[in-house]
């Protein structure tokens, strides 16, 4: 599964393939954006993602549900590529296994990030779409989370985070300072690199030849 800023830099790359307004753009990146609110309100995955989608479903869908659906195909999609390539194997002690594809999501976003068109995706997490069941006020306490997040690289974010002593998000503060050297370490390793641009070559391909 990717994290939010490579969900949105994809998403970008996608809409720069469609004949969509920017209103339409926008609502495709909150659509994006809103599946992993489930770890905000603790809900099962199977009530934000959609198994096995494609990006014909995603086309024919209205924007927002598009954005939801095209979450979901890239999960799955990135989630083969980092199997086949056996990326978290590179992960050493004191990386727990339960924290090594999460670790994995920030290194992505900090390596993906200075791509990302990042005022569009900020102004489009202003606005606020229903979504199933869940109050206006969580969908709009989650934008506001990953707002927050998508400000700067998460290197930096950590940084900070770590030199106040803070936690973030579920990481305690004794986290937070680990995954920090972590991210300095990682991301600077050439392997995190070459994988993150053979993530956005194989989805370059997907939407011009499907």
């Amino acid at each position: 599964m990717a994290g939010p800023v490579l969900h949105a830099l994809l998403a970008q790359t996608f809409l720069d393939t469609l004949p969509y307004s920017q209103e339409e753009r926008e609502s495709f990146l909150r659509g994006t954006l809103l599946p992993d609110i489930r770890y905000m309100v603790h809900i099962p995955r199977s009530a934000t993602h959609v198994y096995k989608t494609t990006l014909d479903a995603v086309k024919k869908a209205d924007p927002f549900s598009a954005g939801v659906l095209f979450h979901s195909f890239v999960d799955e999609e990135r989630k083969k590529m980092a199997q086949e390539e056996n990326i978290l194997s590179l992960f050493d002690a004191p990386v727990h296994k339960k924290d090594m594809p999460h670790l994995l999501k920030i290194i992505e976003d900090d390596l993906a990030y200075d791509q990302l068109r990042k005022d569009e995706v900020l102004h489009a997490l202003k606005t606020a779409e229903p979504f199933q069941d869940l109050s206006i006020d969580k969908i709009r306490a989650w934008q506001l989370l990953l707002s927050d997040y998508l400000k700067q690289p998460p290197h930096l974010l950590f940084q900070q985070h770590a030199k106040n002593g803070n936690g973030y998000f579920t990481l305690s503060s004794f986290q937070v300072a680990m995954w920090n050297g972590l991210i300095e370490t990682y991301r600077r390793n050439p392997i995190f690199k070459t994988f993150v641009a053979k993530v956005q070559k194989k989805f370059d391909k997907i939407f011009i030849f499907g």
